[in-house]
């Protein structure tokens, strides 16, 4: 190939090798389903923008259902929000003095919210090493890429066409579908499939918009389908769904009922604004003990944070739920007002 190039034959490399097309390549085209997705030089397309793929990320993730791969219907992994400072593509050191090769600078709503998103994706791996592996099944995080048993979604009918997070609904499908129909259960792994930089708040408010709506989806597909299922079926299914909601949606909005409470009951005078403090104060010192177990439990991780980061992501915990919550809270709100509007209408 290399010889053709040099005599200036053009050649057409069709290969689903990455590392050969950027060996050999002058430009490169990606396609999908029939359509191009991008195009441009090897050096151009190599710039982080996406997310950081661990080695081995994907044969981790896969391990359960290679393990046992009658009884794994799905494995959902994590995608971890890094600070922009931690965050490199593997192929930005090999494209190092090229043109163009340097990842984009975040925005500044990412920079300044990114050690908050940094602290949501170690919770969520903390909830899925402590809590979600003693359930057997799960529902995927909201950061995830999840593998499937094609067999399983090909007996379903495929994702829906009009769910607000597809992945989550055919999560509660599956486990909604009852031993007899589906035997086999969803693994939330407690693994990280890969990195991600951090995201402008506008895009953090829309997907907290869209996994709120998903939840409130998730209690009426719930609803629909247990009386369906064996009795067995519908306790497992009940503590899946029960503890997913309490997390993503019941705990939230009392924690955001109660702010609001307060401050209006101040306004009114029935309460004084230092017993509001005092409830944020108590609020925020409560996310800091779950944030700092969650990197304790982290500390022996490759590239866990350490020294002046750790410090750091100590320091400002305590001023999340001040200066970050209050935009998922709105999220929140919002989203939940329209799916109870939308159900209404239906």
């Amino acid at each position: 190939l290399e010889g053709l190039r040099e005599r200036g034959v053009s050649v057409l490399l069709n290969s689903h090798l990455l590392s050969e097309v950027e060996l050999v390549c002058d430009r490169v085209a990606i396609i999908r389903a029939g359509g191009l997705v991008t195009e441009g030089r090897p050096s151009e397309l190599a710039r982080p923008r996406g997310v950081e793929v661990e080695t081995d990320g994907l044969l981790r993730v896969m391990s359960p259902a290679l393990w046992d791969p009658a009884q794994v219907l799905a494995v959902s992994s994590h995608i971890e929000r890094a600070p922009s400072g931690r965050y490199r593509s593997p192929t930005a050191d090999a494209s190092a003095g090229q043109a163009g090769a340097e990842a984009p600078r975040p925005r500044l709503s990412a920079r300044l919210t990114a050690p908050y998103q940094y602290l949501g994706s170690i919770r969520s791996l903390m909830d899925s090493r402590l809590l979600w592996q003693g359930l057997r099944g799960g529902l995927g995080p909201t950061e995830h890429v999840i593998v499937w048993r094609r067999d399983a979604l090909v007996q379903l009918g495929g994702f829906s066409k009009t769910a607000a997070d597809p992945s989550l609904d055919m999560m509660v499908r599956l486990q909604s579908a009852g031993p007899e129909r589906m035997p086999g259960h969803v693994v939330r792994s407690a693994e990280v499939f890969g990195h991600a930089p951090p995201a402008p708040l506008g895009e953090i408010i829309r997907r907290a918009k869209e996994r709120q709506r998903a939840a409130a989806e998730t209690i009426v597909e719930t609803s629909r389908a247990r009386s369906s299922v064996a009795p067995n079926v519908r306790r497992q299914e009940g503590n899946i769904v029960a503890y997913f909601l309490t997390s993503e949606l019941i705990a939230p909005l009392l924690q955001g009922w109660a702010v609001a409470a307060m401050v209006l009951g101040a306004l009114i005078g029935w309460f004084s604004w230092y017993q509001v403090v005092l409830l944020l104060v108590f609020l925020s010192f409560g996310n800091v003990i779950v944030s700092s177990a969650a990197l304790f439990l982290l500390a022996a991780a490759p590239g866990a944070p350490e020294g002046r980061d750790l410090n750091r992501l100590l320091v400002i915990s305590p001023l999340e739920f001040i200066l970050y919550r209050p935009a998922l809270a709105y999220a929140r709100v919002t989203a939940l007002g329209s799916a109870i509007a939308r159900l209404v209408s239906d």
